[in-house]
């Protein structure tokens, strides 16, 4: 049997009255999660782009943690996961563009790292926890700016930088790079496609 927790969101007009939330995962015990926040605006006007990170309290409860932590929070919060004391997530300032950031359940969000030093939009995907670092695939402008390419990066926690490795140097050109993906964990090795 199955019946629904949350009713996240209540207007049809929204994204067709289907789910705005995702990005499960738990960190210190607790449950979370990434939405719009309906307690805010008008549902004529949501950014379908602003997600928030939500906290489930038991029973019908959750809370907005981006309003009860306070401080700044970057915009569309997205890919999120936990790896060693925070949680991990990517999302948007004009400054950085689209960065990794984390949070340690308690104070305002941090800049985790920047890709690439810049506020170039830089799409990190697949963010997967091996050990204690978090692998991607990272998505860079070309140098002449015609186009993409979608590489390999490691975060390291207790660095806080991010390496990029590019896998498929004798590929010249290769115009979507090494393009990893579907991360996976076995025997304490890490394999991808």
């Amino acid at each position: 049997n199955h019946s629904m927790l949350l009713d996240f969101n209540p207007y049809p007009q929204v994204n067709g009255g289907g789910c705005t939330c995702g990005g499960l995962f738990i960190f210190n015990d607790k449950l979370y999660f990434r939405g719009l926040d309906f307690s805010q605006l008008d549902p004529s006007s949501y950014d379908l782009f602003n997600d928030k990170l939500f906290v489930y309290e038991g029973g019908f409860g959750y809370r907005n943690v981006n309003n009860t932590v306070g401080g700044f929070w970057p915009y569309g919060i997205s890919r999120i996961t936990a790896c060693t004391d925070y949680i991990y997530f990517t999302s948007y300032t004009s400054a950085t563009g689209r960065e990794l950031w984390r949070f340690d359940g308690v104070n305002a969000p941090e800049l985790a790292a920047e890709t690439v030093s810049g506020s170039d939009y830089y799409h990190l995907e697949y963010l997967k926890v091996f050990g204690d670092k978090l692998v991607f695939q990272v998505r860079l402008p070309y140098a002449d700016g015609g186009g993409y390419e979608y590489e390999f990066g490691v975060y390291d926690n207790a660095a806080r930088t991010i390496t990029l490795y590019d896998l498929r140097p004798e590929v010249v050109p290769n115009p979507s790079g090494s393009s990893p993906r579907n991360f996976t964990i076995l025997n304490n090795k890490l394999f991808f496609i």
